[in-house]
């Protein structure tokens, strides 16, 4: 994927639907004072992600994994977002829900991710 994916409301809607990709989004707005406290971990989670993808086979979920970032004080959305910063994942497939991700740890929203490719190739099985 390389890399951190800033969003923009022309993109996000195709982007989080394409059934090849799971897609992390964190929402952001400007003058957030926490989503600047977060911004070097979730940037920290990208480049796991990154890692993760490199050491993966091929046929890994981990090489169809989109980190993304969008600032949704200058681009439109639907989606429910509670606060800033906010995070959903959308899992890779054509019926994709997206999750809301609580988490704020590097480690803990790592294993979210590794739990949830885990979960989809359990069902491909």
């Amino acid at each position: 994927a390389g890399g951190l994916r800033e969003l923009s409301s022309w993109d996000f809607a195709e982007t989080v639907a394409d059934p090849d990709w799971a897609v992390l989004v964190e929402f952001v707005s400007t003058n957030c004072a926490q989503c600047d406290e977060f911004k070097a971990a979730f940037e920290e989670v990208s480049r796991r992600v990154q890692v993760a993808a490199k050491k993966a086979p091929s046929s890994s979920p981990w090489r169809r994994v989109l980190v993304a970032r969008m600032d949704q004080t200058a681009n439109e959305h639907t989606e429910t977002v509670k606060g800033t910063p906010w995070m959903k994942f959308w899992p890779r497939g054509r019926r994709k829900k997206p999750v809301d991700v609580e988490l704020r740890s590097v480690d803990l929203i790592f294993d979210f991710v590794d739990e949830q490719l885990s979960e989809e190739m359990s069902a491909e099985l």
